[in-house]
């Protein structure tokens, strides 16, 4: 739906605000007009708000700004201040004079401004030079050229924009007023009509990329229509001839305007030669479509030394009246230069010239005769944009060289080796022959690959190192060629070698012989004596708790001037990390190191200890193949970890190595450690519980039962080993020896910071622990209480006084240790 609307009413009442010179920047338009107090001034709107873009002149009399002109983002215009007329922009935020080009005056008076791309063009006076064309990019401003030297000025007039070019009349003050062309950096005159006061150009108007402006020519034609595409100037019409000199042959062509591609304009219409001076002033229309340009060949198949030519012949539709040039480039198969000559080689984009008056031009590319035998060969013409016409052929235009000359016959390339095989220590080298046929005059290079089991470099020499691709010389000449492979001398033992050579392909010959061709290098060292590995156990059996340890022994013969590494498997009842450690859990194969010089290697099996009642264990060590050694024990080499806990229901007193006890049933017994460090641990029943020497963990086996600790010794508990009862309540007893007195401990006789004999001794002194007396105290971080028994010296003797830990015992009214 149309909606018609008032924008702003920017002065209210008569005369109004009198908005002109309507200039649209982007999404803003800009234009001036009065607010009845600061008077003409520039203004910008939206559509919604309208705000006076800038005050220059402040007061009632405005800046008066005209000629508003957009170049991209920027608005420029002429507007007065208190220095007079001069350039201005604004971007609708800040406003400023663009430059000063009359400083002392500041009245550089600018007009006809014209925007091409980022550049203002405009007429203006230093107040030196006169009027003259200049140019600015809102902050570097320069005078374009002084066409009229001196302070006359050429007075610019009309600027018109055709793409980069800028069309504009000036007066050189020799020529007169004439039609002049810049693009900002070479200014020249475009044509001089030969009216000697000058053409007088004017309404200059642009129809695509030409320029149609009305001038006065010579004396035979008067003013009439005229067009230039700035390099060639033509006549369009006499629609008045006869002599101009007789005031009466002029159309007078005026208001020229572009709709599309036609040209309207006013003009009067008659003919002083056959006295029909006059028949009026009327509308006329100029059609000016472009020509378009298409492109054929013929014939399109040459051969590349014959004598027809590949003809390209460019044909343009409308008016011939004009030269015209259009732009193509070339492309195909062929090399410009090397195939073909006809066409410039400088530049991407080639140009054709059609001459005035013709609708046709041609190229003419000319094959360059030879003697290779080649593929045929394409040149391919493709219409590129240009001005003045457009594209009717769209696609390439392509014409066929047609090779002529015979393919040669290529030499055929055949391998072999002799001798066969040779020794690595020997005088003689494997020799590989390169043969071809034909003709021999030429050199020629074959390539070839070397494989095989032998390594270059190591096994052999005699081929180049670098690159997969190796390859072999034929002189000139000569129908063989030869590679020579010599093989390096060793002292190693091992299998035959092989180099094998494979012909690969390449330029100027054939492959004859396409497998392989294998020479063998043939070992002539002895094999080694290998050291024969035997495995050994001793001792063959351990206990689990036991101080000694099962060690294996590794036994070589031969010399053993060098390290070796032999393999060997872990099998067997033991578990590894569970029942014994000493060797790296990581891999089913495991291995042990010779060290040089020696001829055993040992490995040291530490069984676990445990209170597990369990059967003997095995750890079975098997030697395994590896290099730099045969085996010499075939079979599994067995140790045995024996077990040493015992599980008894009747009183047992342990014997031998054993360590643990556990009293099972639910019968009153007694059980009893050895010197070893014991763990017994009763029953339910009422035990009576032995340790013996060493450190002992002592368990009674129930909370409700009666169990009593026996000590028939103080050195069986000294500070050093100390024994631990661990589940100790009031209904157990313990049994000290005769020498220390009986008693019942209620209390703590203090604490210690440290378990060692010096804080002890600091606790229990003289006074507070007498002579064959029991005393308790506790430590600091251990949970429980100790009893301490003295063995007839007052104060506590860390060698010769016994302590026991009560793991977990506190003392309480009811909770009370009872030494019998």
């Amino acid at each position: 739906m149309n909606t018609l609307r008032l924008v702003t009413d920017i002065f209210l009442g008569w005369p109004s605000s009198q908005p002109r010179f309507l200039t649209a920047v982007g999404n803003t338009l800009f234009f001036t007009a009065t607010d009845g107090i600061d008077g003409y001034e520039l203004w910008k709107t939206d559509g919604t708000t309208s705000t006076r873009v800038a005050d220059i002149n402040p007061g009632g009399s405005g800046s008066f700004p005209i000629n508003l002109t957009a170049v991209g983002n920027t608005l420029f215009f002429r507007a007065n201040d208190f220095s007079g007329p001069g350039l201005w922009k604004t971007d609708g935020t800040t406003t400023t004079r663009v430059t000063a080009i009359r400083p002392a005056a500041g009245r550089s008076y600018p007009s006809n401004l014209t925007a091409i791309g980022n550049t203002l063009f405009f007429s203006a006076t230093d107040g030196s030079s006169g009027y003259e064309l200049w140019k600015t990019d809102g902050t570097t401003t320069t005078r374009v050229a002084d066409i009229n030297v001196g302070a006359e000025g050429s007075n610019p007039y009309s600027l018109t924009a055709i793409g980069n070019t800028l069309f504009f009349t000036a007066n050189d003050s020799t020529n007169g007023r004439n039609l002049w062309k810049t693009d900002g950096t070479t200014t020249t005159l475009v044509t001089d009509l030969g009216n000697i006061a000058g053409s007088n150009p004017s309404f200059l108007t642009a129809v695509g990329n030409t320029l149609f402006f009305s001038a006065i020519g010579d004396d035979t034609t008067g003013r009439e229509l005229w067009k230039t595409d700035g390099t060639t100037t033509r006549l369009v019409a006499d629609l008045y001839p006869g002599e101009a000199r007789f005031g009466e042959s002029s159309s007078s062509p005026s208001y020229l305007t572009a709709v599309g591609d036609t040209l309207f304009f006013a003009a009067t219409e008659g003919n002083s030669f056959t006295g029909d001076y006059y028949r009026g002033r009327e509308l006329w229309a100029l059609n000016w479509a472009l020509p378009s340009i298409t492109l054929y060949i013929s014939p399109a198949f040459v051969t590349e030394d014959g004598n027809p030519n590949l003809l390209y012949t460019f044909r343009r539709t409308g008016a011939t009246t004009s030269a015209l040039t259009v732009n193509y480039t070339a492309s195909g198969t062929a090399t410009l230069g090397t195939d073909y000559t006809g066409i410039a080689a400088a530049g991407t984009t080639k140009t054709v010239r059609f001459a005035a008056g013709s609708a046709t031009a041609i190229v003419t590319v000319n094959p360059t005769a030879d003697t290779t035998f080649e593929a045929n060969e394409t040149v391919a013409l493709t219409l590129a944009a240009g001005t003045g016409y457009t594209i009717g052929t769209t696609t390439a235009v392509t014409g066929t060289i047609n090779n002529d000359d015979l393919a040669p016959t290529l030499p055929r390339v055949t391998l072999a080796v002799s001798p066969a095989s040779v020794a690595e220590d020997g005088a003689a080298n494997l020799v590989y022959t390169f043969s071809r046929t034909g003709a021999t005059t030429s050199a020629l290079t074959v390539n070839y690959t070397a494989s095989g089991t032998a390594t270059l470099g190591t096994d052999y020499t005699g081929i180049a190192a670098a690159g997969t691709t190796k390859t072999v010389r034929f002189a000139a000449g000569s129908a063989t060629a030869i590679v020579t492979v010599n093989p390096t001398a060793d002292t190693t033992f091992e299998a035959n070698e092989t180099v094998a050579l494979t012909l690969a392909a390449g330029t100027g010959y054939t492959i004859g012989t396409t497998t392989a061709v294998t020479g063998t290098i043939n070992n002539d060292d002895l094999a080694p004596t290998l050291p024969r590995v035997t495995l050994a156990v001793s001792p063959a059996s351990v206990a689990e708790d036991g101080a000694a340890n099962l060690v294996y022994t590794f036994s070589r013969t031969g010399a053993t001037t060098s390290a070796l590494t032999v393999n060997y498997t872990a099998s067997g009842t033991a578990t590894l990390g569970t029942d014994y450690t000493g060797i790296a859990a990581a891999g089913t194969t495991k291995t042990v190191s010779f060290a040089a010089g020696s001829a055993t290697a040992t490995l040291t099996l530490d069984p676990t200890a445990d209170t597990t009642i369990e059967a003997n264990e095995t750890v079975a060590l098997t030697l395994a193949a590896g290099t730099g050694y045969t085996i010499g024990t075939a079979t599994a080499v067995t140790g045995t970890i024996t077990n040493d806990d015992v599980q008894s229901t009747v009183s047992t007193t342990l014997i031998g190595d054993q360590s643990s006890l556990t009293l099972t049933g639910t019968s009153r017994i007694s059980g009893a450690g050895n010197a070893l460090n014991n763990i017994i641990i009763g029953n339910s029943s009422n035990n009576r519980i032995v340790g013996g020497l060493g450190r002992d963990t002592l368990t009674g086996g129930g909370i409700t039962d009666n169990d009593t600790f026996i000590y028939n010794s103080l050195n069986e508990s000294l500070l050093s080993g100390f024994d631990t009862i661990t589940d100790y309540t009031a209904r157990d007893r313990i049994t000290v020896p005769l020498t220390v007195e009986t008693a019942t401990l209620g209390s703590s006789a203090g604490n210690v910071l440290s378990l060692t004999g010096a804080a002890i001794a600091g606790l229990l002194t003289t006074s507070a622990f007498a002579a064959n007396t029991a005393a308790a105290f506790t430590a600091t971080g251990q949970a429980g209480t100790f009893i301490a028994l003295n063995d007839s010296r007052a104060g506590f003797q860390a060698d010769t006084d016994a302590i026991v830990f009560l793991r977990g015992f506190t003392f309480s009214s009811s909770n009370l240790v009872d030494l019998i």
